[in-house]
């Protein structure tokens, strides 16, 4: 037996379900119906009587919203798990972890010193050592280092000293060049497959930087497995060659409805709005679909721009964050407005991750950071005056939301960043660190940085100076004896 329910999303997120007796679930946004999928069971969209979906699609929803029982189901009922740490249950086969303490002491964790052991980048030196716009870096096993560049459109070897060995590919659109180098991910034996999101392909290069393979996807094919306004989006490759993809709804698109395809525009409306958004696991053939996820996407406030009606995030944004790590890949995705956390092993396992709320306001700094942030991405385009006329018009919230970043390290253990370190003398930013079963190991402080990749004892992420000048930073990450891979 399942429940099957109608949710609405508002600005905030998932609002509320109803109970349906026909065995469908329609997960709408406002206004809009989404596309209809079951819940509970999984369906063979191939065998449904439409030509339009060319793959076998396996689909399964779990609502970001909390996990959801039913009444005197035996899995509701489940005995919890229990220690001085946390209490665990089970739901409908989603384990819930709900921690009630830290594993570790006080002052017996973790740490990562505030100055880095390696800095990759020049404000001044030769062309191959100056950044532009990192999207992504990654260390390989002999510790050199690949730095994805979109501003250049390069990506890079640095060795593990930090000086620059090579360049992989070059701009253009020729195999093994690029048009917007997104990604990265280093594979067992040290090659590096590259995501383009202009030319939406991967470009595998081996240890020695010379190309292997390229590989371009059918966006024809992923387009026809879900329904106008929502497309893919952003791509990423998981360890096992499966594609995790993050569904976007497109704005002032045209959509057909009805037999004789009758067409409505999409448009934002003024004020707060969250489009609708979810999360895919297609496999590397493209054979099938794994609905992970259905979830509303980043908050936004349409505001009155002198081009016209222009949707902004404000400052610390209600949305939705997704991490992946690991061999067999391990997804994590969380909506900020709660302390809670889902995850997702390769056998099908599903974890939620909880702890407790924690308030705060916004700082700032983080106010000035967002501004500097648009300011840089728009400068391009519009005046400095037009700029800011349209960021004053958009409200700072005075609550920080629960979390504002995810990252899994290459154990499985979850990041979670909370925001700046109370009282820090020096720029850091506080995290809770959770094992690969849930369980919380404590919190830690890490340096101001965006976080790229945890590994087994490092940290590396992204730094800006002053003067808006990138680097690329590595951390040491000490673990004291017997906390090396947690309890």
């Amino acid at each position: 037996m399942f429940l099957v329910l109608t949710c609405a999303i508002s600005a905030r997120g998932l609002l509320g379900c109803d109970p349906r007796e026909d065995g469908v679930s329609r997960v709408g946004g406002v206004g809009e119906p989404r596309k209809r999928v079951a819940t509970g069971a999984l369906i063979d969209l191939a065998s449904q009587p439409t030509d339009r979906h060319r793959l076998f699609m396996r689909v399964r929803v779990v609502f970001l919203a909390g996990i959801l029982c039913v009444t005197g189901s035996s899995s509701c009922n489940s005995v919890p798990e229990a220690t001085p740490h946390l209490e665990v249950t089970d739901s409908s086969g989603i384990r819930i972890v709900q921690s009630r303490s830290p594993q570790w002491e006080p002052g017996g964790g973790w740490e990562v010193p505030s100055d880095p052991s390696l800095i990759i980048g020049s404000l001044t030196g030769p062309e191959e050592m100056q950044l532009m716009s990192v999207s992504d870096a990654a260390r390989r096993s002999d510790g050199a280092v690949v730095v994805v560049d979109r501003g250049a459109q390069t990506v890079r070897l640095y060795d593990e000293q930090g000086d620059y060995l090579l360049t992989f590919g070059g701009r253009g659109s020729g195999p093994g060049e690029f048009q917007d180098p997104n990604s990265v991910l280093i594979t067992s034996g040290d090659s590096a497959v590259v995501w383009d999101s202009q030319l939406f392909r991967f470009t595998q290069f081996d240890q020695g930087g010379v190309l292997a393979s390229v590989e371009t996807l059918d966006l024809g094919i992923m387009t026809e497995v879900v329904d106008p306004p929502l497309y893919p989006g952003s791509i990423d490759l998981l360890a096992d060659g499966d594609l995790l993809i993050r569904l976007s709804e497109k704005e002032g698109v045209v959509v057909k409805n009805g037999a004789k395809g009758s067409t409505t525009i999409v448009q934002a409306p003024r004020g707060f709005t969250r489009s609708r958004s979810g999360a895919l696991r297609v496999a590397g053939d493209l054979s099938s679909v794994d609905t992970l996820m259905l979830f509303a996407d980043t908050a936004k406030v349409t505001v009155d721009a002198p081009w016209g009606l222009f949707p902004l995030a404000p400052p610390l944004a209600d949305g939705t964050d997704m991490a992946y790590e690991g061999e067999p890949p391990r997804i994590c995705m969380g909506d900020r407005v709660s302390p809670q956390v889902h995850c997702f092993d390769s056998d099908g396992g599903r974890t939620l991750i909880r702890w407790d709320p924690r308030s705060g306001s916004v700082k700032s700094e983080e106010v000035s950071e967002w501004r500097e942030q648009n300011l840089r991405l728009l400068g391009m385009k519009l005046r400095e005056e037009d700029i800011l006329s349209v960021l004053d018009q958009v409200p700072v919230p005075s609550e920080r939301p629960q979390f504002s970043a995810l990252t899994l390290d290459v154990r499985g253990n979850l990041w979670v960043r909370l925001g700046p370190t109370e009282g820090s003398q020096s720029p850091s930013v506080d995290y809770l660190v959770f094992d690969s079963g849930g369980s919380l190991l404590g919190e830690m402080v890490l340096p101001q940085v965006q976080v790229l990749e945890i590994g087994e004892d490092y940290v590396m992420g992204l730094h800006r100076d002053e003067f808006e000048v990138e680097y690329v930073h590595i951390y040491e990450l000490r673990k004291p004896l017997g906390l090396v891979d947690g309890p």
